[in-house]
């Protein structure tokens, strides 16, 4: 599956970071875990325009971010901790050449045990992805990639992109616990 880049942009908290958490330091026990990504796919049907759609999924994103501050931040290597200085997190849109749905289909008739639809879906974002890497902001990259494909007149698809180790210290962060319990 090819995916072509339609625009690419900082999306910045839609306020600002509190000083007193600008500097998430991690461990270097940390540091020497493997890194993996992590996935989440959101699926939006058509029914209202693509436009308003991909504004909402931005202005989300922007009042989200204050919440999940190391999200919009920046991880730097030499000093082992995340800036969180409200660079913002990189916002994706693309488009699929090739129809996800012609790809489930295909997959469905040429495998003789049928693959979970996370499982295939998974498949599929992962490898159309590796093109759509993080892209480095000077000596920093960003932690939080959202990318969206606006393809075709049957909705919207849109996913995140999060190194396990990331997604690892917001687990384990007792204030992100308490936004998502």
């Amino acid at each position: 599956m090819k995916v072509q880049v339609m625009s690419r942009k900082l999306i910045k908290p839609w306020m600002p970071i509190h000083i007193n958490l600008r500097n998430f330091k991690i461990s270097n026990l940390d540091e020497l875990n493997a890194t993996m990504n992590v996935v989440a796919i959101i699926y939006y049907p058509s029914g209202f325009t693509n436009k308003i759609r991909l504004n909402h999924l931005k202005e989300s994103l922007a009042e989200i971010l204050p919440h999940f501050y190391p999200l919009a931040g920046r991880y730097i290597k030499e000093n082992h901790f995340i800036d969180s200085s409200d660079q913002g997190a990189e916002y994706v849109e693309a488009q699929a050449i090739s129809s996800l749905r012609d790809k489930v289909m295909k997959a469905q008739e040429t495998l003789k045990r049928q693959p979970s639809r996370v499982q295939l879906m998974s498949a599929l974002i992962v490898k159309a992805i590796v093109g759509v890497d993080r892209k480095k902001h000077g000596k920093s990259r960003a932690l939080l990639i959202s990318h969206v494909d606006t393809k075709g007149s049957d909705g919207i698809e849109a996913w995140i992109h999060l190194d396990e180790k990331d997604m690892y210290y917001f687990e384990q962060d007792e204030e992100i616990k308490h936004f998502t319990t």
